[in-house]
């Protein structure tokens, strides 16, 4: 019977026991089952999250896109005033869209907002692909109707830092360097273009010629400049020079103004341009003109004046060992000239005066056989220099006045020039061909 009652225990023992196991094992299962259901709940809700963001790029960015589809067709149809109300909205989106700005400065530009251009502009980074664009576009308002004349030199050399194979900057700040008579600026930069390849045909100008290209606008522009009330030697100097030059070459004159008044015309155009010195006595372009102009007239007395004037700043300008030259040839002082002639030659081979000089000063030694090598060099300059005058455009060269400058670099065994411009003329020669159409 305690056996029985024994056996009950356990057995009761037994039936209590297992209810709670289960219950324990119940709870587990649960307990697994919360963390993983709250996994899930995160899980889609990064998920809602993910695909939110996403379409809310995916929003934005077709706005952008039709944004900028709008203002390049507006643009493309010179509807300023539509572009200038698209980039608002989509610099609202994008403030830092290096094409909407673009687009805004062009579209304020057109509609006479030259400041608000010109800041537009600015806020295009160097790094952006049309940076040297904006620049130069930059430039040009402070050139023009902005009238800050050294903002907009400093904006071109600026332009022209960011990318230096950039035709545009190179050949405006050239044009600016050439209109202002900043000559050895130009020289440096007609070279530098050439070297790394962002030359234009007029770069072969203002390096090989640079003393033929006359602007028919430099007086008047010189002029506005001039009331910018910033670096007034510059200017007024510059003003001067092209207003000489063009006199000088005929530019100003007509068929009908007889004898009398041009010789009064040029007296007083030596007479500004002496005041002019009084004013600037070391600058060098006042100098130069004056020097040429008393040395066609055979004034030794004036040129040795002048020449005594020439500050070390021309150590390297070819026109006043010309000049020194002449002075010794004068006096009959053969070697010497021979000598200051080799010099001006030396520091620019494409100076054609002192190359002619040369060739009489050879002739008046007797020494014939080099006379004829400076004097056939010498002509090529003086051809070249009539084909320049003829141009109506110095951005427009003529294949036949290109092949000229060709071969006076070749001449000059200036091998660099030459070889660059034989590329450059390939180019135009190879763009002709291929826009022509085929005769049928």
């Amino acid at each position: 019977m305690a056996r029985n009652q024994r056996r009950n225990r356990i057995a009761t023992d037994a039936g209590v026991q297992n209810p709670k196991r289960k219950g324990n094992d119940e709870d587990a299962t649960s307990a697994t089952a919360k963390p993983k259901r709250h996994r899930w709940k995160i899980a889609a809700l990064l998920a809602i999250i993910f695909f939110a963001v996403l379409a809310t790029l995916l929003v934005r960015q077709f706005q952008l896109f039709q944004f900028a589809t709008l203002a390049h067709s507006a643009r493309e149809t010179q509807d300023w005033d539509q572009v200038a109300a698209v980039t608002n909205l989509w610099l609202d989106r994008d403030p830092e869209s290096s094409m909407a700005i673009l687009y805004a400065a062009e579209a304020a530009q057109h509609r006479g907002s030259f400041e608000q251009a010109a800041t537009l502009y600015s806020r295009i980074p160097a790094t952006a692909p049309a940076a040297t664009h904006a620049k130069v576009q930059q430039a040009l308002l402070h050139l023009g109707p902005l009238n800050r004349p050294v903002i907009g030199e400093a904006t071109l050399e600026q332009a022209t830092r960011i990318n230096p194979q950039s035709i545009e900057a190179q050949r405006e700040l050239l044009r600016h360097y050439g209109i202002t008579a900043q000559r050895a600026k130009a020289f440096t930069q007609a070279r530098e273009a050439i070297e790394n390849g962002s030359d234009s045909p007029a770069t072969y100008i203002y390096l090989i010629s640079l003393d033929s290209i006359v602007f028919s606008n430099g007086k008047d522009t010189n002029a506005r400049w001039l009331q910018s009330g910033k670096n007034n030697e510059r200017f007024e100097v510059a003003m001067l020079i092209n207003d000489a030059r063009a006199v000088g070459l005929g530019e100003s004159s007509d068929a009908l103004v007889d004898t009398n008044q041009r010789r009064a015309e040029l007296a007083q155009q030596e007479a500004t341009l002496l005041a002019a010195l009084e004013k600037y006595p070391e600058n060098l372009e006042l100098l130069a003109i004056l020097l040429n102009t008393y040395s066609d007239r055979g004034d030794i007395e004036r040129v040795t004046q002048l020449l005594s004037q020439v500050p070390a700043s021309a150590a390297n300008d070819a026109r006043f060992f010309r000049y020194k030259g002449w002075l010794h040839r004068m006096r009959d002082e053969f070697a010497a000239a021979e000598e200051a002639f080799r010099q001006a030659i030396a520091k620019d081979p494409y100076d054609w005066k002192s190359q002619t000089q040369l060739a009489e000063v050879l002739r008046l030694q007797n020494r014939t056989d080099d006379a004829e090598i400076a004097l056939k060099t010498a002509s090529i300059g003086t051809q070249l220099r009539k084909s320049i005058l003829g141009l109506s455009n110095i951005e427009t060269v003529p294949m036949n006045v290109l092949e000229q400058l060709h071969r006076y670099a070749v001449t000059m065994g200036d091998d660099t020039v030459a070889n660059q411009l034989a590329i450059r003329m390939d180019q135009i020669r190879n763009s002709a061909t291929a826009t022509t159409p085929n005769a049928e």
